[in-house]
Protein backbone atom coordinates (compact mmCIF):
# COMPACT_ATOMS: atom_id res chain seq x y z
CA UNK A 1 0.00 0.00 0.00
CA UNK A 2 1.23 3.64 -1.42
CA UNK A 3 0.95 6.27 1.32
CA UNK A 4 1.50 10.07 -0.06
CA UNK A 5 1.08 12.91 2.46
CA UNK A 6 0.21 15.97 0.85
CA UNK A 7 -0.18 19.16 3.31
CA UNK A 8 -1.27 22.18 1.75
CA UNK A 9 0.67 25.56 3.07
CA UNK A 10 -2.88 27.13 4.13
CA UNK A 11 -3.17 24.09 6.70
CA UNK A 12 0.14 23.66 7.94
CA UNK A 13 -0.54 25.37 11.67
CA UNK A 14 -4.11 24.84 8.88
CA UNK A 15 -30.10 6.88 35.56
CA UNK A 16 -30.95 3.71 36.66
CA UNK A 17 -28.81 1.60 39.57
CA UNK A 18 -27.45 -1.63 38.15
CA UNK A 19 -24.08 -3.69 38.36
CA UNK A 20 -21.50 -2.73 36.77
CA UNK A 21 -20.38 -4.73 33.79
CA UNK A 22 -17.43 -6.95 34.29
CA UNK A 23 -14.73 -6.81 31.48
CA UNK A 24 -14.46 -9.23 28.77
CA UNK A 25 -12.40 -12.48 29.07
CA UNK A 26 -9.80 -11.18 26.83
CA UNK A 27 -8.42 -8.74 29.20
CA UNK A 28 -7.43 -5.20 29.48
CA UNK A 29 -5.26 -3.41 26.40
CA UNK A 30 -1.54 -2.33 27.64
CA UNK A 31 -1.35 0.74 25.76
CA UNK A 32 0.89 0.83 22.95
CA UNK A 33 0.89 -2.93 22.96
CA UNK A 34 -0.79 -5.95 20.96
CA UNK A 35 -3.67 -7.78 23.01
CA UNK A 36 -5.07 -10.99 22.96
CA UNK A 37 -7.08 -10.39 19.84
CA UNK A 38 -4.54 -8.31 17.93
CA UNK A 39 -6.25 -4.86 18.52
CA UNK A 40 -3.44 -2.15 19.81
CA UNK A 41 -4.28 1.01 21.41
CA UNK A 42 -2.07 3.82 21.44
CA UNK A 43 -2.73 7.16 24.16
CA UNK A 44 -2.32 10.87 22.60
CA UNK A 45 -1.35 14.18 24.03
CA UNK A 46 -3.92 16.51 22.16
CA UNK A 47 -6.34 18.27 24.19
CA UNK A 48 -9.41 17.40 24.93
CA UNK A 49 -12.09 19.42 22.52
CA UNK A 50 -15.08 21.24 23.67
CA UNK A 51 -18.35 19.64 23.49
CA UNK A 52 -20.66 21.23 20.64
CA UNK A 53 -23.73 19.84 20.92
CA UNK A 54 -26.29 19.17 18.62
CA UNK A 55 -29.95 20.88 18.51
CA UNK A 56 -31.74 19.43 15.39
CA UNK A 57 -31.08 17.10 12.37
CA UNK A 58 -31.11 17.94 9.28
CA UNK A 59 -33.15 15.20 6.75
CA UNK A 60 -35.18 15.09 4.00
CA UNK A 61 -38.43 15.20 4.15
CA UNK A 62 -41.08 13.53 1.88
CA UNK A 63 -42.86 16.06 -0.24
CA UNK A 64 -39.88 18.71 0.45
CA UNK A 65 -37.75 20.09 -1.59
CA UNK A 66 -34.55 19.88 -0.12
CA UNK A 67 -32.94 19.60 3.17
CA UNK A 68 -35.04 20.35 6.60
CA UNK A 69 -33.87 21.07 10.27
CA UNK A 70 -35.67 19.38 12.23
CA UNK A 71 -35.72 20.85 16.32
CA UNK A 72 -35.01 19.01 19.48
CA UNK A 73 -38.92 18.32 19.88
CA UNK A 74 -39.57 17.30 16.05
CA UNK A 75 -40.66 20.76 14.75
CA UNK A 76 -39.67 21.69 11.17
CA UNK A 77 -37.69 24.79 11.44
CA UNK A 78 -36.36 25.77 7.93
CA UNK A 79 -35.57 24.28 4.58
CA UNK A 80 -32.60 24.56 2.29
CA UNK A 81 -33.44 24.38 -1.48
CA UNK A 82 -30.73 21.32 -3.27
CA UNK A 83 -32.35 19.89 -6.07
CA UNK A 84 -31.33 16.44 -6.35
CA UNK A 85 -29.60 14.36 -3.18
CA UNK A 86 -27.35 11.68 -3.25
CA UNK A 87 -28.06 8.78 -1.49
CA UNK A 88 -26.77 8.40 1.99
CA UNK A 89 -26.31 11.91 1.77
CA UNK A 90 -24.14 13.91 4.16
CA UNK A 91 -24.39 17.54 4.94
CA UNK A 92 -23.13 20.08 6.63
CA UNK A 93 -24.34 23.62 8.09
CA UNK A 94 -21.36 25.92 7.89
CA UNK A 95 -23.30 28.24 10.77
CA UNK A 96 -25.91 28.38 14.03
CA UNK A 97 -28.77 26.57 13.14
CA UNK A 98 -30.32 29.10 15.27
CA UNK A 99 -29.96 32.13 12.62
CA UNK A 100 -32.83 32.78 10.65
CA UNK A 101 -34.42 31.84 7.57
CA UNK A 102 -31.45 30.13 4.81
CA UNK A 103 -29.15 32.75 5.43
CA UNK A 104 -26.59 29.62 6.75
CA UNK A 105 -24.84 28.43 3.97
CA UNK A 106 -25.59 24.55 4.01
CA UNK A 107 -23.00 21.64 2.11
CA UNK A 108 -23.98 19.03 1.13
CA UNK A 109 -23.65 16.16 -1.55
CA UNK A 110 -26.14 16.13 -4.86
CA UNK A 111 -26.36 14.90 -8.05
CA UNK A 112 -27.01 16.75 -11.34
CA UNK A 113 -29.44 15.47 -14.00
CA UNK A 114 -27.36 12.72 -15.45
CA UNK A 115 -26.19 11.47 -12.13
CA UNK A 116 -22.55 12.95 -11.61
CA UNK A 117 -22.15 13.96 -8.19
CA UNK A 118 -21.52 17.33 -7.08
CA UNK A 119 -20.25 19.09 -3.96
CA UNK A 120 -23.02 22.11 -3.65
CA UNK A 121 -23.96 24.68 -1.52
CA UNK A 122 -27.32 26.34 -0.45
CA UNK A 123 -27.62 29.77 0.74
CA UNK A 124 -30.32 32.49 0.25
CA UNK A 125 -32.51 30.28 -1.67
CA UNK A 126 -29.34 29.33 -4.77
CA UNK A 127 -27.63 25.84 -5.09
CA UNK A 128 -24.29 26.90 -6.11
CA UNK A 129 -22.07 23.60 -7.05
CA UNK A 130 -18.50 23.73 -5.54
CA UNK A 131 -17.16 20.74 -7.28
CA UNK A 132 -18.50 18.14 -9.73
CA UNK A 133 -17.17 14.67 -9.66
CA UNK A 134 -16.41 12.36 -12.93
CA UNK A 135 -18.13 9.02 -12.74
CA UNK A 136 -14.97 7.08 -11.76
CA UNK A 137 -15.21 9.11 -8.10
CA UNK A 138 -17.11 8.15 -5.17
CA UNK A 139 -17.43 10.72 -2.26
CA UNK A 140 -17.12 8.25 0.97
CA UNK A 141 -17.82 11.18 3.27
CA UNK A 142 -18.16 14.28 4.16
CA UNK A 143 -17.61 16.00 7.86
CA UNK A 144 -17.29 19.66 9.14
CA UNK A 145 -16.52 21.82 11.77
CA UNK A 146 -19.75 22.36 13.79
CA UNK A 147 -21.19 25.93 12.69
CA UNK A 148 -17.71 26.88 10.63
CA UNK A 149 -16.86 27.05 7.23
CA UNK A 150 -14.22 24.26 7.40
CA UNK A 151 -15.42 20.82 5.61
CA UNK A 152 -13.15 17.40 4.77
CA UNK A 153 -14.40 14.98 2.66
CA UNK A 154 -12.94 11.50 1.18
CA UNK A 155 -12.94 10.09 -2.17
CA UNK A 156 -12.14 6.21 -3.97
CA UNK A 157 -11.92 6.01 -7.37
CA UNK A 158 -10.87 2.94 -8.98
CA UNK A 159 -7.71 2.80 -11.11
CA UNK A 160 -8.39 2.41 -14.98
CA UNK A 161 -6.64 -1.05 -15.26
CA UNK A 162 -8.98 -2.54 -11.89
CA UNK A 163 -5.93 -3.43 -10.48
CA UNK A 164 -6.60 -1.13 -7.24
CA UNK A 165 -7.94 2.05 -5.62
CA UNK A 166 -7.14 5.60 -5.22
CA UNK A 167 -8.31 6.92 -2.18
CA UNK A 168 -8.05 10.67 -0.94
CA UNK A 169 -8.98 12.96 1.76
CA UNK A 170 -9.36 16.79 0.92
CA UNK A 171 -9.58 19.51 4.03
CA UNK A 172 -10.64 23.19 3.68
CA UNK A 173 -13.17 26.03 3.74
CA UNK A 174 -15.77 25.24 1.44
CA UNK A 175 -15.71 28.25 -1.02
CA UNK A 176 -12.02 27.24 -1.45
CA UNK A 177 -11.56 23.44 -1.26
CA UNK A 178 -12.58 22.87 -5.42
CA UNK A 179 -9.03 23.69 -5.87
CA UNK A 180 -7.27 22.29 -2.82
CA UNK A 181 -4.83 19.01 -3.14
CA UNK A 182 -5.52 15.95 -1.11
CA UNK A 183 -3.67 16.21 2.31
CA UNK A 184 -3.68 12.15 1.73
CA UNK A 185 -3.57 10.16 -0.85
CA UNK A 186 -3.29 6.20 -0.22
CA UNK A 187 -2.95 3.56 -3.34
CA UNK A 188 -3.94 0.23 -2.37
CA UNK A 189 -4.52 -3.28 -4.25
CA UNK A 190 -6.45 -3.86 -1.59
CA UNK A 191 -10.76 -3.42 -1.46
CA UNK A 192 -10.22 -1.03 1.57
CA UNK A 193 -10.41 3.37 1.42
CA UNK A 194 -10.05 5.75 3.75
CA UNK A 195 -13.05 7.64 5.29
CA UNK A 196 -12.77 10.54 7.43
CA UNK A 197 -14.19 11.03 10.87
CA UNK A 198 -13.30 14.39 12.90
CA UNK A 199 -11.49 17.88 12.27
CA UNK A 200 -8.91 18.24 15.01
CA UNK A 201 -8.06 22.56 15.60
CA UNK A 202 -7.02 24.39 18.10
CA UNK A 203 -8.36 27.06 20.69
CA UNK A 204 -9.06 29.52 17.26
CA UNK A 205 -11.10 26.67 15.52
CA UNK A 206 -8.13 26.89 12.99
CA UNK A 207 -7.59 22.82 11.54
CA UNK A 208 -4.37 21.42 12.85
CA UNK A 209 -5.34 17.68 12.52
CA UNK A 210 -7.64 15.14 10.87
CA UNK A 211 -8.90 11.68 12.49
CA UNK A 212 -9.00 8.89 9.53
CA UNK A 213 -10.46 4.98 9.63
CA UNK A 214 -10.11 3.00 6.63
CA UNK A 215 -13.27 0.92 5.60
CA UNK A 216 -13.90 -2.03 3.13
CA UNK A 217 -15.27 -1.25 -0.37
CA UNK A 218 -17.50 -3.17 -2.56
CA UNK A 219 -19.01 -5.20 0.19
CA UNK A 220 -22.40 -5.00 1.12
CA UNK A 221 -24.21 -6.06 4.48
CA UNK A 222 -27.59 -5.61 6.32
CA UNK A 223 -28.20 -2.74 8.80
CA UNK A 224 -26.16 -4.61 11.42
CA UNK A 225 -23.22 -4.44 9.19
CA UNK A 226 -20.61 -1.46 9.54
CA UNK A 227 -17.08 -2.48 9.14
CA UNK A 228 -14.24 -0.26 10.26
CA UNK A 229 -10.27 -0.74 11.13
CA UNK A 230 -8.51 1.34 12.72
CA UNK A 231 -7.89 5.01 14.17
CA UNK A 232 -5.30 7.15 12.72
CA UNK A 233 -4.89 10.74 12.90
CA UNK A 234 -2.97 13.47 10.37
CA UNK A 235 -0.71 15.81 11.89
CA UNK A 236 -1.01 18.64 9.18
CA UNK A 237 2.23 20.61 11.06
CA UNK A 238 4.42 17.92 10.60
CA UNK A 239 2.67 15.88 7.99
CA UNK A 240 3.12 12.32 9.76
CA UNK A 241 0.44 10.16 10.28
CA UNK A 242 -0.52 8.16 13.45
CA UNK A 243 -1.86 5.29 14.89
CA UNK A 244 -3.95 5.72 17.54
CA UNK A 245 -6.25 1.87 17.02
CA UNK A 246 -4.56 -0.91 15.34
CA UNK A 247 -6.11 -2.30 11.86
CA UNK A 248 -7.05 -5.11 14.47
CA UNK A 249 -9.39 -2.50 16.24
CA UNK A 250 -12.87 -2.60 14.84
CA UNK A 251 -13.17 1.36 15.22
CA UNK A 252 -16.63 2.61 16.03
CA UNK A 253 -16.67 5.86 17.15
CA UNK A 254 -14.93 9.00 18.57
CA UNK A 255 -16.32 11.38 20.64
CA UNK A 256 -16.87 14.66 20.20
CA UNK A 257 -14.27 15.84 22.70
CA UNK A 258 -11.85 13.71 20.23
CA UNK A 259 -10.32 12.31 23.73
CA UNK A 260 -12.87 8.94 24.02
CA UNK A 261 -12.64 6.51 20.93
CA UNK A 262 -15.08 2.84 21.14
CA UNK A 263 -14.27 0.10 18.80
CA UNK A 264 -15.37 -3.55 18.53
CA UNK A 265 -12.97 -6.90 19.08
CA UNK A 266 -14.35 -10.69 19.01
CA UNK A 267 -17.62 -9.75 20.09
CA UNK A 268 -17.02 -6.94 22.97
CA UNK A 269 -17.32 -3.39 22.82
CA UNK A 270 -14.47 -1.46 24.10
CA UNK A 271 -14.02 2.14 24.88
CA UNK A 272 -11.02 4.03 26.10
CA UNK A 273 -9.85 7.94 26.97
CA UNK A 274 -7.26 7.90 24.26
CA UNK A 275 -4.69 9.90 26.68
CA UNK A 276 -4.47 6.48 28.91
CA UNK A 277 -5.76 3.96 26.89
CA UNK A 278 -7.26 2.00 29.38
CA UNK A 279 -10.39 0.53 28.45
CA UNK A 280 -13.74 -0.36 29.63
CA UNK A 281 -16.09 -3.25 27.45
CA UNK A 282 -19.26 -4.40 27.55
CA UNK A 283 -19.68 -8.39 26.22
CA UNK A 284 -22.45 -8.75 23.61
CA UNK A 285 -25.80 -10.38 25.25
CA UNK A 286 -26.14 -14.17 25.90
CA UNK A 287 -27.83 -15.55 22.65
CA UNK A 288 -26.74 -12.90 19.92
CA UNK A 289 -24.21 -13.76 17.42
CA UNK A 290 -23.61 -10.22 15.42
CA UNK A 291 -22.25 -6.44 16.73
CA UNK A 292 -21.46 -4.46 18.74
CA UNK A 293 -22.03 -2.18 15.92
CA UNK A 294 -23.27 1.08 15.35
CA UNK A 295 -21.64 2.73 18.36
CA UNK A 296 -22.32 6.50 19.49
CA UNK A 297 -20.04 8.07 22.08
CA UNK A 298 -22.38 10.56 23.83
CA UNK A 299 -21.27 14.50 24.45
CA UNK A 300 -19.74 15.08 27.29
CA UNK A 301 -18.03 11.87 27.12
CA UNK A 302 -20.78 10.21 29.75
CA UNK A 303 -22.81 7.82 27.29
CA UNK A 304 -22.23 5.41 24.94
CA UNK A 305 -24.85 3.81 22.64
CA UNK A 306 -24.51 0.54 20.51
CA UNK A 307 -26.35 -2.05 18.64
CA UNK A 308 -26.15 -6.13 19.12
CA UNK A 309 -28.32 -8.73 17.28
CA UNK A 310 -28.82 -11.94 15.77
CA UNK A 311 -30.48 -13.16 11.71
CA UNK A 312 -30.80 -11.70 9.63
CA UNK A 313 -32.67 -8.80 7.54
CA UNK A 314 -32.24 -10.43 4.14
CA UNK A 315 -34.57 -13.50 5.45
CA UNK A 316 -36.32 -11.66 7.52
CA UNK A 317 -35.00 -13.89 10.96
CA UNK A 318 -33.08 -10.24 12.34
CA UNK A 319 -33.49 -9.36 15.53
CA UNK A 320 -31.65 -6.68 17.28
CA UNK A 321 -31.31 -4.67 20.73
CA UNK A 322 -30.44 -1.17 21.36
CA UNK A 323 -28.13 -1.09 24.25
CA UNK A 324 -27.00 2.14 26.25
CA UNK A 325 -24.00 2.19 29.16
CA UNK A 326 -21.77 5.12 30.80
CA UNK A 327 -18.17 5.51 30.54
CA UNK A 328 -17.91 4.36 34.29
CA UNK A 329 -18.95 0.64 32.96
CA UNK A 330 -22.90 0.47 33.98
CA UNK A 331 -25.54 -0.48 31.99
CA UNK A 332 -28.65 2.44 32.02
CA UNK A 333 -30.47 1.02 29.19
CA UNK A 334 -31.54 -1.87 26.39
CA UNK A 335 -34.12 -1.60 24.19
CA UNK A 336 -35.42 -4.40 21.84
CA UNK A 337 -36.60 -3.87 18.09
CA UNK A 338 -40.42 -4.26 19.68
CA UNK A 339 -39.68 -1.08 21.87
CA UNK A 340 -39.45 1.06 18.71
CA UNK A 341 -42.68 -0.27 16.87
CA UNK A 342 -45.25 1.55 18.54
CA UNK A 343 -43.68 5.21 18.71
CA UNK A 344 -42.81 4.70 14.82
CA UNK A 345 -45.98 3.99 13.99
CA UNK A 346 -44.61 1.86 11.00
CA UNK A 347 -45.86 -1.42 12.31
CA UNK A 348 -43.78 -4.77 12.41
CA UNK A 349 -40.88 -5.50 10.43
CA UNK A 350 -39.02 -2.71 10.95
CA UNK A 351 -35.41 -1.86 11.76
CA UNK A 352 -33.37 0.84 13.30
CA UNK A 353 -29.84 2.60 13.40
CA UNK A 354 -28.94 5.06 16.24
CA UNK A 355 -27.14 7.76 14.29
CA UNK A 356 -26.05 9.67 17.14
CA UNK A 357 -26.69 12.31 20.25
CA UNK A 358 -28.58 15.27 20.70
CA UNK A 359 -29.39 17.96 23.30
CA UNK A 360 -32.39 17.96 24.51
CA UNK A 361 -33.71 18.06 28.08
CA UNK A 362 -31.41 14.98 28.57
CA UNK A 363 -29.20 13.89 26.17
CA UNK A 364 -31.08 12.04 23.55
CA UNK A 365 -30.04 9.09 21.21
CA UNK A 366 -31.61 9.59 17.58
CA UNK A 367 -32.35 6.36 15.57
CA UNK A 368 -34.13 5.88 12.71
CA UNK A 369 -36.08 3.25 11.78
CA UNK A 370 -37.63 1.87 8.06
CA UNK A 371 -40.11 -0.43 6.82
CA UNK A 372 -39.18 -2.26 3.83
CA UNK A 373 -42.66 -3.46 3.48
CA UNK A 374 -44.32 0.11 3.55
CA UNK A 375 -41.06 2.01 2.43
CA UNK A 376 -41.33 4.29 5.37
CA UNK A 377 -38.92 5.42 7.54
CA UNK A 378 -39.09 7.84 10.42
CA UNK A 379 -36.20 9.51 13.34
CA UNK A 380 -36.79 8.82 16.96
CA UNK A 381 -35.69 10.19 19.88
CA UNK A 382 -34.59 8.02 22.68
CA UNK A 383 -34.46 10.03 25.87
CA UNK A 384 -31.90 7.36 27.94
CA UNK A 385 -32.50 8.76 31.37
CA UNK A 386 -36.51 8.53 31.39
CA UNK A 387 -36.56 5.31 28.93
CA UNK A 388 -38.94 7.10 26.75
CA UNK A 389 -38.77 6.80 22.95
CA UNK A 390 -40.48 9.47 20.63
CA UNK A 391 -40.95 10.40 17.35
CA UNK A 392 -39.04 12.85 15.78
CA UNK A 393 -40.10 12.95 11.99
CA UNK A 394 -41.14 11.00 9.05
CA UNK A 395 -38.32 11.57 6.79
CA UNK A 396 -36.90 9.74 2.95
CA UNK A 397 -35.64 6.67 3.61
CA UNK A 398 -32.04 7.44 4.01
CA UNK A 399 -33.31 10.90 4.75
CA UNK A 400 -30.76 11.53 7.62
CA UNK A 401 -28.28 13.94 6.87
CA UNK A 402 -26.44 15.03 9.72
CA UNK A 403 -26.92 17.26 12.49
CA UNK A 404 -27.09 21.30 13.23
CA UNK A 405 -25.35 22.91 16.00
CA UNK A 406 -26.45 25.90 17.63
Amino acid sequence: MKNTLLIPLLFLFLLSACAPVSSAPTGPITPGQESAVGCRVTPHEYARLGNSIPMGVLASIPGSPGLSLIWRDGTSLKTWQTGTLAGRMNAHLAGSGNDEGDTVPLVFLGMDANGLSQLKVSLNGETTVIREFPRSVTVTNLIGIPTLPVIAYSTVESFADGTGLRSQVFLGDYQSIASANPILSIESSDPQIIQVVAIYRDVNNSPTGLWYTYAPWGIGGDSLTDPHAGLFFIDLASGKSLEFLSMGCNFASLSVSQSWAAWESDGVLYAADLHTAEPISFSRLSGYDRGPVHAFLGPGDGYLAWMEGKGSEYDGTLDTTLRVGTLERYLIGEYPLTAFIEPSGLGEGIVITPLGWMASENYNLVVAAYNASTERAVLLSVDVNAGKITLLSEVNREGFAGFAYP
